[in-house]
């Protein structure tokens, strides 16, 4: 969806429990470039299934970097469909900084994970004068709930640009990449 964004919902502060907000910002490790190799299962009807593999890479990435192989065989039989997950998969990586964990009341909600929410919070300076209010987006990954009355959500940052519209999906369908095979 590259559309302006709505998200499910948006959390302040006031929704967090206090003290139970974490932040932890991606490896040098799990930021590197790299190449997406995909693994699909071809399926003709009028021959016995095999698998095939697609590999992706951006224009400036060394054909040298490391690899990495996404098994996709036992659910895509397309190779445009291993195309645009290895797309997502190099834009997911170039575009997400941080992953979020964070814990409210019980949530009667029906929030899942892939939903798109928002977090805003204010940053608070030793200087009054110098608070600001911080507003970014996030991709919910997990959802745990909990004998004591709480919900706690994992979420992977997902920038958006001044338009609400997703960095990751613009890049994926209005980015270049390489097809290697």
């Amino acid at each position: 969806d590259v559309t302006a964004l709505t998200p499910v919902k948006t959390f302040t502060e006031a929704d967090i429990i206090p003290g139970s907000f974490n932040k932890g910002y991606l490896s040098v490790e799990d930021r590197r470039e790299f190449i997406a190799s995909c693994v699909y299962r071809l399926a003709d009807p009028d021959e016995i299934g095999s698998q095939k593999t697609l590999t992706v890479k951006y224009p400036a990435t060394s054909i040298d970097a490391p690899t990495e192989q996404f098994d996709m065989s036992a659910c895509c039989t397309n190779p445009n469909h291993a195309i645009i997950y290895a797309k997502y998969e190099l834009a997911r990586r170039k575009f997400s900084k941080h992953n979020i964990s964070f814990s409210v009341p019980l949530l009667t909600t029906e929030l899942i994970p892939t939903d798109i929410i928002k977090i805003t919070r204010t940053r608070r300076s030793s200087t009054e004068d110098a608070d600001r209010t911080e507003t970014e987006w996030y991709q919910v990954t997990a959802i745990h709930h909990n004998n004591r009355g709480l919900t706690r959500i994992d979420a992977s940052h997902f920038p958006v640009n001044g338009s609400s519209i997703s960095e990751i999906s613009n890049e994926v369908l209005n980015g270049t990449f390489t097809v290697l095979s």
